[in-house]
């Protein structure tokens, strides 16, 4: 059992936590970086992956799948390219169907016609619409190559389809704009178009601009700070006046430098969140019998504390946490596996050559869990808006293991 309370790992004498996990939550396999879209600040597009890809080899999703999906409870397809063009896409949703695992869709819109819908709402955990105007104008200017009308009436139509089912197999439908310079001022009403089209959360983060592209550098917040606070402000009212989970992730250190911007410590701006309690929780997840014998028959991942950490724990009332490093890892197309998807994320090992499992309690993925509880990340992880401090006993608990924090 995990200790009551921080002091209690001391005074039980329970083992330091060694940065070795149970398999995680969340898995995120980078199935394609094709795209069907020319958004301007796109660093894929910039790269030209867009339209060159490639594609994840079936083969090695294949053996992704066999090794994870067994243990996960959710997948999500590629967060660099549009899923809905994964080659074998459908042999991807059947297979996450097989094992009882459900799908965290970010998508354009411009796929979710009748036909997708149908194959992926029985398996649908989330779907995230990329969506970064509220009116024609900006949204064809920004998302080039997407009609608004028509991602409009495809969202109103699952929305309908949504609703048909039981509440607990009812998936999160939520808007994901991605802010600048040139949208900013219709925050607040993306804000009313997600409540218009009974969204249940909108999740908005500050672009992320390639260091080689003048245009999205300039768009980026950082340079424009009165204006976003202004606009944030005003979508922030909107939120609480219509009762819409609103949630704006913070201009960090990672997003300034990337736009130029030097000697930015902390947050350039801060986050927001409104009316988080009211998002509903996700459709219950139910792991197929076959998934049940894997998970029996590999047994636990997480080996038993050598016999000298016993002593090396000491009492833990404040740790740092980060939910990809801890639940949600980024397997990409060519195997390699990274603790998250920020551009520039270390390489911590090779599923072409490696397990899943022995990479996700590998020497570095350890090494940077242990490193960020006793709050000294990697520098790739210093400045890092997903660094959270836990000062609850009950969550220390869990990023600890139940454990003590190492010395």
């Amino acid at each position: 059992m995990p200790p009551s309370s921080p002091e209690s790992a001391a005074a039980t004498g329970l083992p330091a936590f060694d940065g070795t996990l149970p398999p995680p939550r969340v898995v995120v396999i980078e199935t394609t970086r094709h795209c069907n879209l020319k958004c301007p600040t796109c660093l894929q597009f910039l790269a030209g992956t867009t339209v060159s890809g490639p594609h994840m080899k079936i083969d090695l999703f294949r053996k992704v799948a066999a090794e994870v999906f067994p243990h996960v409870d959710v997948f999500q397809p590629t967060v660099s390219g549009e899923p809905f063009m994964s080659k074998g896409f459908v042999e991807m949703v059947e297979t996450a169907k097989q094992w009882g695992v459900r799908l965290d869709i970010t998508t354009n819109g411009t796929f979710l016609d009748e036909r997708r819908r149908a194959l992926v709402l029985p398996v649908l955990s989330a779907l995230w619409l990329s969506i970064d105007g509220a009116t024609r104008e900006t949204f064809e200017k920004l998302r080039l190559g997407a009609k608004f009308d028509k991602v409009m009436g495809y969202m109103r139509a699952l929305r309908d389809e949504v609703a048909e089912l039981p509440r607990e197999e009812r998936p999160l439908i939520g808007f994901s704009p991605v802010l600048t310079r040139d949208n900013v001022h219709e925050l607040p009403t993306m804000v009313e178009l997600a409540h218009e089209l009974r969204a249940d959360r909108v999740v908005a983060s500050h672009v992320h601009a390639d260091e080689n592209d003048t245009y999205s550098k300039e768009v980026c917040l950082v340079w424009s700070q009165d204006l976003a606070t202004e606009w944030i402000g005003r979508a922030a009212a909107r939120a609480e006046a219509l009762c819409m989970p609103l949630f704006i992730g913070p201009l960090d250190a990672h997003v300034a430098r990337a736009a130029g911007a030097e000697n930015v410590d902390g947050n350039a701006l801060p986050a927001w969140s409104i009316h988080q309690d009211r998002v509903p929780p996700p459709p219950v997840v139910r792991p197929t019998e076959a998934a049940a014998q894997t998970r029996g028959a590999e047994g636990s991942w997480v080996p038993p504390p050598a016999a000298e950490v016993v002593a090396a724990a000491a009492p833990a009332t404040s740790v740092w946490g980060c939910r990809y490093l801890w639940e949600r890892p980024h397997i990409a197309l060519d195997g390699a596996v990274t603790p998250c998807c920020v551009p520039g994320a270390p390489v911590l090992g090779n599923l072409t050559e490696e397990r899943f499992q022995d990479v996700w309690n590998g020497e570095e993925f350890v090494r940077m869990r242990v490193g960020l509880v006793k709050k000294d990340p990697t520098d790739f992880c210093r400045g890092c808006q997903h660094i959270v401090e836990v000062e609850d006993p009950g969550l220390i608990a869990g990023y600890l293991q139940g454990r003590g924090l190492p010395v």
